[in-house]
């Protein structure tokens, strides 16, 4: 199941916490990736977080006036061992004790863009499934849909209707490809040629049907059938997997 990814920025010096913090953005934006970015000056405010808040990843600075950022990593191990950290720090004295706290990175100030993007590519690699958006240009406004909101969409000449879950339908002038191209989502299915489905929203494919949850029922292709509907069970079985790996034992 995708969610919403959570960053924390820990850094007492405005300068760098915001130069980070619109790096962050900036690839954010650009990979369509929905996320929360909860900033901290000092440590305290960030420790007590971690009663309420899970966060997918944190940028920790290691000298700051009160604290020493690999203790406070110490603190934060022993409330959550998983989470990856990034150290940020102006001298690279502390990499042996950082890594010694199981450090995804280490990032010597001031960080570039370049390698906050190196950093976030290695990361999605190993995070849980985050939630993504796209932008769409509905008349003159642009509209962002999460890729969870979208039921199906289909085309009709140099046009493409969207159906969302609670959003309602959009027609807008585009070409298939080119949306599916800014997906880049594996949760999405064509069953037929200008219909495109999320598996997520698929109760059952049988024969040439494809019956949505809520009762839809989309034609798909007859010559595809079974590799359309073999698509959809290995989605299942995937995401069955997933499941079993992060829940409770």
């Amino acid at each position: 199941m995708s969610q919403d990814l959570s960053i924390a920025v820990v850094d007492d010096e405005t300068e760098y916490q915001d130069q980070l913090c619109s790096n962050l953005e900036l690839y954010l934006s650009e990979s369509r990736i929905h996320a929360n970015i909860s900033c901290f000056s000092n440590a305290e405010d960030f420790l007590a977080s971690l009663n309420k808040t899970l966060y997918s990843v944190i940028f920790m600075d290691i000298y700051m006036k009160d604290h020493n950022g690999v203790d406070v990593a110490m603190k934060l191990r022993a409330e959550d061992n998983d989470c990856p950290l990034v150290f940020c720090t102006s001298s690279s004295d502390h990499m042996p004790e950082a890594f010694s706290c199981h450090a995804f990175d280490y990032i010597v100030k001031p960080s570039t863009y370049e390698r906050i993007k190196k950093i976030m590519d290695d990361l999605m690699k190993v995070l849980p499934d985050i939630r993504r958006y796209i932008t769409i240009e509905n008349g003159k406004v642009s509209v962002s849909l999460l890729h969870s909101e979208i039921i199906y969409v289909t085309t009709s000449g140099h046009y493409l209707h969207i159906v969302t879950q609670h959003r309602g339908d959009y027609t807008i002038r585009q070409t298939m490809p080119d949306f599916i191209s800014q997906l880049d989502d594996s949760d999405f299915l064509l069953v037929n040629r200008g219909i495109l489905v999320n598996m997520n929203h698929i109760s059952n494919i049988s024969g040439t049907h494809c019956i949505l949850n809520d009762k839809t029922d989309l034609p798909v292709k007859t010559r595809s059938s079974a590799e359309i509907a073999q698509k959809w069970q290995d989605f299942l079985f995937r995401n069955l997997r997933q499941y079993r790996d992060v829940s409770p034992h």
